[in-house]
């Protein structure tokens, strides 16, 4: 099994499908504040820093969510337990309603696989 490696740095077509927006959106909010490098006729972003503007971008402009240990399957209530009680049904079922529905049954022919 071989390791999956992330690139150090991301091709400018790439970039914004790496921070989630499209490619307008990127080149007004990102581009002028990341380093591009270039290569012959290529550019480049290094990850760290489009990391880093991600990270800025969150801190100036995110809402906090609620803290972790307000999540965890510990502090909920128990569910509600239903414990099996005696007492009489509200809704009558019959003999011969079972008998109806088993003559019906029966009257149909089997399907055969």
């Amino acid at each position: 099994m071989s390791k999956m490696i992330l690139p150090k740095l991301i091709r400018q077509r790439d970039a914004p499908a790496y921070l989630g927006m499209s490619e307008p959106i990127f080149n007004e909010m990102v581009r002028p504040y990341v380093t591009e490098i270039s290569m012959g006729r290529s550019v480049f972003y290094d990850r760290l820093d489009l990391d880093a503007w991600a990270d800025k971008f969150k801190a100036a402009n995110g809402k906090p969510g609620k803290p972790m240990e307000e999540l965890s399957w510990q502090n909920q209530p128990p569910a509600l337990e239903r414990k099996a009680t005696s007492g009489t049904s509200t809704k009558p079922s019959r003999a011969s309603n079972f008998a109806k529905a088993l003559a019906k049954r029966n009257s149909k022919p089997l399907n055969a696989f």
